[in-house]
């Protein structure tokens, strides 16, 4: 997976929107979802300053405190840093170069008292040095990073190796390692979730090729109770769930349901809490970004819709014929309850009927929102 890497009280959103300066609007602040704005970005890189935004889907209405929440300074390349809502939020540090390099400096800043940022120890950080492949994770009931990285055995297959620490410094590292995992040393993690004694990884799996190109099936490692064992997921429709390759593909966690994109533009789900987890590539969520894919992101090929979630919700983010991005708030059954619209400067609410709500404006504005996720995945 690409590092370009949201739960709703009623049927509010949480935005983090990154923005240089943002004017403070007069709009009654009431609950909501937290999105990040970017602001002042330098393009092509990790360069911006981040400021929250309360939107409250059911409301239509928008409302932010016109300051930055957190700076990031990183000129090396484009990374849209893993946070998560709640007081205060959460980011995770990131560093310029590999952990233990002598040049490598803190890209994150916090702005405000309302955001802290946590470190994972160094024995919980990316990247692991001879690994097949790799994944880092945040476990908030634990208040515990988890790490998962495989090395291949001379026997076929992996050894899968999962760690897991408190972010408190000193704590003691658990290990679980799982030895044979009958999965191809180029397998990929592409999501993590939970922790020992209840959490998932999601792992993108070679298979025999179809038609002369690569294809994968999907594989859960499940962690109960401080054991890991592996699953495959049920492939009903025979697609290739090439989840690896595609540009810019990401993964949304709304409760035990993980949404993820795929190369052709479409949208797949599994549910990881079920004993025999199916791929399923749901019927009316499809419908509506097949037309979203119709009507924008023109002339670059099929372009992945962008997936998070935020208070039960999940969001869907599709550009238009301009490259403005449009964020949809969409409910369990598919029905859309709301947008934010970026375009310039501007960041617009509307309701499920396209209504206009509030308008905020941010100095150099990247259309492109921050919003949280619930396991902070870095891969």
């Amino acid at each position: 997976m690409n590092r370009n890497h949201m739960v709703l009280i009623g049927v509010t959103a949480l935005l983090l929107v990154v923005t240089g300066c943002a004017q403070k609007p007069v709009v009654e602040q009431g609950p909501g979802a937290t999105v990040m704005v970017m602001t002042d970005h330098a393009a092509g890189t990790m360069t911006y300053d981040a400021t929250p935004v309360t939107w409250n889907v059911k409301k239509n209405t928008l409302w932010s405190p016109g300051k930055a929440a957190l700076h990031s300074e990183c000129s090396n390349s484009y990374y849209a840093v893993p946070w998560s809502a709640g007081s205060p939020i959460l980011a995770v540090q990131d560093w310029t170069a590999p952990w233990g390099a002598e040049d490598s400096t803190p890209v994150l800043t916090a702005m405000t008292d309302e955001v802290s940022i946590i470190k994972p120890s160094e024995s919980m950080r990316l990247p692991v040095t001879g690994a097949a492949f790799s994944g880092q994770w945040y476990a908030p009931g634990k208040k515990a990073f988890l790490l998962a990285y495989a090395v291949a055995s001379t026997k076929g297959g992996v050894s899968i190796t999962l760690r897991q620490a408190s972010a408190t410094a000193g704590s003691s590292l658990q290990t679980l390692t799982v030895q044979a995992v009958s999965v191809p040393a180029t397998s990929r993690i592409v999501y993590g979730s939970g922790d020992f004694d209840n959490g998932f990884v999601l792992l993108d799996v070679p298979v025999k090729p179809r038609n002369n190109v690569a294809a994968y099936d999907l594989a859960l490692l499940r962690l109960q109770n401080g054991k890991a064992t592996l699953v495959m997921c049920a492939n009903p429709t025979g697609s290739n769930w090439d989840l690896v390759s595609a540009v810019d593909g990401s993964c949304a966690r709304v409760g035990s349901l993980l949404y993820f994109t795929h190369g052709d533009g479409k949208i797949g789900c599994i549910d990881t809490a079920v004993a025999a987890p199916v791929i399923v590539v749901p019927e009316k969520i499809n419908a509506f970004t097949d037309g979203l894919r119709t009507a924008g992101g023109k002339g670059t090929g099929p372009v992945q819709a962008r997936l998070a979630c935020d208070d039960g919700r999940l969001i869907i983010g599709y550009p238009d014929v301009d490259w403005s991005w449009s964020f949809y708030a969409v409910d369990a059954a598919g029905t859309v309850l709301g947008h934010l619209h970026a375009a310039g400067t501007v960041l617009t609410s509307f309701d499920a009927e396209g209504r206009q709500g509030v308008s905020l404006t941010f100095r150099k504005m990247d259309p492109s929102l921050l919003f949280p996720s619930p396991d902070l995945f870095v891969s």
